[in-house]
């Protein structure tokens, strides 16, 4: 990711804390 993508550093904030929401939550763990 490139900063000029972002408008502010909420921006990234809220983009990054959906990411890690979605990574967290929708997606299927696998067993260690």
């Amino acid at each position: 990711m490139h900063a000029y993508f972002f408008e502010n550093l909420t921006q990234v904030r809220e983009l990054t804390e959906n990411w890690m929401n979605d990574y967290n939550e929708s997606r299927p763990h696998e067993s260690i």
